[in-house]
């Protein structure tokens, strides 16, 4: 890699956890110490350090995985292909709800709160937890499965233009930006659960930084 390049990146990285790093120091998690060799950060007292080591233990006990991976879905990048770029909302729905029935069965996680502390905790259910998440997870399902039509599609389109135009949707729907009003609406939906309580989750996770960004 080229010298100043690698510098650039070095620099890029070390700003990117400094962004990390600011909010917690704001919110009072730590406090900074200057020293001649840089800054040093501690934590406030002993009980919170006690806190947060307890904290990232059970984060880590309860961390949900899968119990067999899913099966690709083939029909569906199919259905894709054919119906590139836009795809018919009774279509995305057959896409969606088998990847939704397959998530929300298929995720083990040890409950680290009892039903009612969960939802005394969080202010809904564990099950509608649950739903949204495997909701969710389907969504990023048709997501990867559009970049996969795509890198199909671009594999044999012509003129070059078409083909580079195809080769950016691959990278745009790898990592898409959505309207999260949309998102919600559409995995409240495929999962059934009230769209009111998503929206309380997204407050939570902005001030809590508890739950995935997706949200």
């Amino acid at each position: 890699m080229n010298v100043a390049v690698a510098r650039d990146f070095e620099q890029l990285l070390g700003y990117a956890h400094f962004c990390e790093v600011v909010p917690l120091v704001r919110n009072g998690f730590f406090t900074v110490e200057s020293r001649e060799s840089g800054f040093h950060l501690r934590h406030p007292n002993v009980d919170f350090i006690r806190h947060e080591e307890n904290d990232i233990l059970m984060s880590e006990i309860v961390l949900p995985h899968d119990l067999f991976r899913p099966p690709y879905p083939i029909e569906h990048c199919i259905e894709m292909v054919k119906s590139w770029s836009r795809i018919a909302g009774d279509a995305l729905i057959g896409v969606l709800k088998p990847a939704f029935d397959q998530y929300v069965d298929n995720i083990f996680e040890l409950p680290l709160l009892s039903e009612a502390a969960f939802a005394e905790s969080f202010g809904f259910a564990r099950r509608d937890f649950i739903k949204m998440r495997a909701a969710l997870m389907g969504y990023a399902d048709f997501c990867l499965g559009m970049a996969d039509a795509a890198e199909l599609l671009s594999a044999r389109a012509f003129p070059c233009y078409r083909r580079k135009r195809l080769q950016r949707e691959v990278r745009e729907w790898t990592a898409p930006l959505l309207n999260r009003n949309h998102i919600i609406g559409v995995a409240a939906g495929v999962s059934g659960v009230d769209q009111r309580w998503p929206r309380k989750l997204s407050t939570l996770r902005r001030r809590r930084r508890l739950l995935p960004a997706v949200l």
